[in-house]
């Protein structure tokens, strides 16, 4: 197999990138570079296995707190001290005045965490406020004992010991802000009149736990899958993949604050309400899950149900795909879950593993869709007094008939915007009177739709090359265009999973062959097209149509590679 790659003109394995730019390992001159757009954030699953998102930290000179940081009351703030990482980049924050604060200006709305790190120095304890306008979400923690104190209007507080007397608190909340402070404080609830405490690394970010400290200076930083941002996916392979992925919308407001008020938590007839606890470990490996204990009671109809439910009005009728994440840990193994405007439950079979669980329904008239996700008596085959207590995270509803990858949202609905990548000018590493293309994808879902894999194009859809998914849901044609006449034409059924294909050209003599046997051939009456340019997830170079497909590597050769070459590189 070596020496067929040794003919290569261009190798996209993907593994290298950054932001608008996916490298190819041949040429390494960098004349194979492809470039990459999607103008919003998104998700992937990284080498460990854990869902990665975008990162950030909204404040401003996040560790500076003489700058944009202004002193309410009777503080001041020296730097120079001795930090939790080694350095001297820690402050004095003293005070001598009650109420006394640093604080920062920020207006921001829906589930953010505000987390800095402190050591007590005069004062044993530290306190965190939300300002809000009206009941500010508030925190006190024990510097000395490593506790949280008295809180309120929150959904959690936190202390984490680091080393050398320091910890990094945290505060959750979900209400509009217009500030956030930090005081030295003197005991429980109570802030005398003087005190002193140390601070260090302040961080404000969308979500329901504290990541790795960002440093800002005079402008937020955005970091991790962020704009433009490639995405090496490594579900289901130790090896990286790049996604690419249609525009989807997450319609529910919160897909992991699950305690917020538009999830409703039902108990109907003898079912109880459900009981929630924050801070599961989550697919992320953070802890940003909830537990969820159901129980339908020991009534026998079918109205005794308990449940986790929202409702997104104004939808159009149409397909829509529930998405979660789920595990269990006691119980019976069973929930129940429905995503659309009837009455259709799926059964959810759980283990003590996370999975993702996706229900695709119809909404067959304009209306409400219906997140449910539960217990109901009867539908389950569970017992009488049925219970189970499980973990669930990442509830995702998108319109389509089919999951794309997690979109995670904080107050309010979130899109992905599509995603392709593409490279013009390369007619020197496309064959021109013959040639060879090749592309690895994995094929995860039926699609409704035509969805292009990959496109070699000259000067306009006249002059192509391409191999795109159709016209079939689970179909596969491979075509080639010259002066805007059909050269070749064929199609295959295709099934879910990892499959090689190429298509070999030259002039009177074209082949395509898909996981190691040949597909169709022409050997009369076969003109080759002028190619230029070459897409992933795209038809054109005018809109992208990516639909979700993982490309693992895509080759261009200029030669018409022989039909046992062909057979050889697409085996799986």
């Amino acid at each position: 197999m070596s020496n067929i790659y040794d003919k290569s003109s261009l190798v996209l394995i993907p593994s290298g990138t950054k932001t608008g730019k996916v490298y190819s390992q041949v040429p390494v001159s960098g004349d194979g570079d492809f470039t990459f757009t999607r103008s919003s954030a998104a998700t992937r699953v990284n080498a460990d296995g854990f869902i990665e998102k975008e990162t950030q930290n909204l404040l401003l000179q996040s560790n500076t707190f003489d700058t944009t940081w202004g002193i309410v009351g009777a503080a001041s703030v020296t730097g120079g001290q001795a930090g939790y990482d080694g350095t001297n980049n820690a402050w004095l924050l003293s005070k001598t005045a009650a109420w006394s604060n640093v604080s920062q200006s920020i207006a921001n709305s829906g589930v953010k965490i505000f987390s800095v790190y402190v050591k007590a120095n005069a004062s044993n304890w530290g306190l965190l406020v939300l300002s809000t306008g009206a009941t500010d979400p508030v925190a006190y923690y024990d510097l000395a004992n490593g506790v949280v104190g008295v809180n309120a209007s929150n959904i959690d507080a936190v202390i984490t010991p680091v080393s050398g007397g320091w910890y990094r608190i945290s505060i959750v909340a979900s209400q509009t802000i217009n500030a956030v402070r930090i005081y030295p404080a003197e005991a429980n609830t109570s802030s005398g009149s003087s005190g002193s405490i140390y601070i260090q690394d302040a961080q404000l970010e969308q979500g329901l736990v504290a990541r790795d400290y960002i440093e800002t200076t005079t402008t937020a930083v955005e970091g991790g899958i962020t704009d433009n941002v490639p995405r090496l996916d490594y579900t289901d392979s130790s090896c990286p993949a790049l996604l690419l992925e249609p525009q989807r919308t997450n319609l529910l407001p919160n897909s992991e604050y699950i305690g917020s008020s538009d999830w409703d938590k039902n108990g109907f007839g003898t079912g109880v309400a459900p009981i929630l606890t924050f801070g599961e470990e989550s697919p992320e490996g953070l802890n940003n899950a909830y537990e969820i204990t159901f129980n339908t009671g020991a009534g026998t109809s079918s109205g005794n149900q308990s449940n986790i439910s929202e409702g997104i009005g104004g939808q159009a009728a149409g397909d829509y795909t529930l998405s979660f994440w789920a595990k269990v840990s006691s119980g019976t193994d069973k929930i129940i879950a429905r995503g659309a405007g009837g009455y259709l439950y799926t059964t959810c079979n759980l283990t003590t593993e996370w999975q993702r669980f996706e229900i695709t329904e119809n909404l067959a008239t304009a209306g409400t869709l219906y997140a449910d996700i539960g217990l109901r008596r009867g539908l389950a085959n569970e017992p009488l007094n049925s219970s189970v207590t499980c973990q669930i995270y990442g509830i995702q509803m998108e319109a389509g008939s089919y999951a794309t990858s997690y979109i995670p949202t904080y107050g309010s609905s979130v899109t992905r915007v599509v995603e392709a990548t593409e490279k013009t000018g390369i007619s020197d590493l496309i064959g021109q009177t013959e040639g060879t293309l090749f592309v690895e994808f994995e094929y995860n879902s039926t699609k409704d739709h035509y969805w292009p894999i990959v496109t070699l194009m000259g000067s306009s859809t006249a002059e192509l090359i391409e191999i795109y998914g159709g016209p079939n849901s689970n179909s596969m044609a491979l075509v080639m265009i010259d002066n805007g006449s059909n050269q070749f034409s064929v199609n295959t059924p295709l099934s879910f999973g990892a499959h090689k294909v190429a298509i070999a050209y030259a002039e009177n003599n074209t082949a395509a062959y898909v996981d190691g046997v040949l597909l169709g051939s022409v050997d009369t009456s076969c003109t080759i097209p002028a190619l230029t340019q070459m897409a992933i997830g795209k038809f054109s170079y005018t809109s992208s149509y990516a639909y979700g497909d993982s490309i693992k590597q895509t080759l261009l050769f200029k030669t018409r590679l022989s039909n046992e070459e062909l057979a050889a590189l697409t085996t799986i």
